[in-house]
């Protein structure tokens, strides 16, 4: 008598990542970590499926001489199968601000989960900007995630999500970027 093998649940939704580029740059600065993107999305994909789509949108200073600082990185993630997005900062008298770039995810945010894109959305950020954005998600029946920092993730970011994951209570340390020896 051939026994069958026990059953198990395997996770296998769709997981989309978006980044905010300039709110996860700054929490990390913060803390001066600076943490391997690809280590960090399989670690927070893996509780919800496999991720499927990886995107990640920043501001960038003008370019000058015709170097844009941030340039290596932003194609790395290109390299490495991102969608990278970007929008040039203005300056403004007290110091630069970007534009587009919250509504650039929270459009891509909307269409992926109406056009049944994602399963599970995960949002590295902490603006309080996404809330409407993620309430159209949850109405078209998909989970949302937020992660930041406890420090920088806004209250009503937090409510609007199904779950918010902290990056405080994460094992950073093995995340981080191995050095090339």
């Amino acid at each position: 008598m051939m026994h069958k093998p026990p059953e198990f649940t395997l996770v296998d939704n769709r997981v989309a990542i978006f980044i905010d580029g300039q709110n996860y740059f700054n929490a990390i600065r913060h803390r001066g970590l600076k943490i391997d993107l690809n280590k960090l999305v399989q670690a927070l994909a893996a509780p919800y499926g496999r991720p499927v789509y990886k995107l990640y949108v920043t501001g960038v200073l003008p370019a000058t001489d015709g170097f844009v600082k941030g340039r290596r990185f932003l194609d790395a993630l290109r390299y490495q199968e991102w969608i990278v997005k970007e929008y040039v900062l203005r300056e403004r008298g007290w110091g630069w601000t970007e534009k587009g770039v919250d509504v650039c995810i929270a459009t891509k945010l909307v269409k992926g989960a109406v056009g049944n894109l994602y399963d599970v959305a995960i949002l590295l950020s902490g603006d309080q900007d996404f809330v409407p954005a993620l309430e159209e998600v949850r109405q078209e029946g998909k989970r949302v995630v937020v992660v930041q920092f406890q420090d920088f993730v806004s209250c009503e970011l937090a409510a609007a999500a199904d779950e918010v994951v902290l990056l405080d209570s994460l094992n950073l340390g093995a995340l981080v970027y191995e050095s090339a020896a």
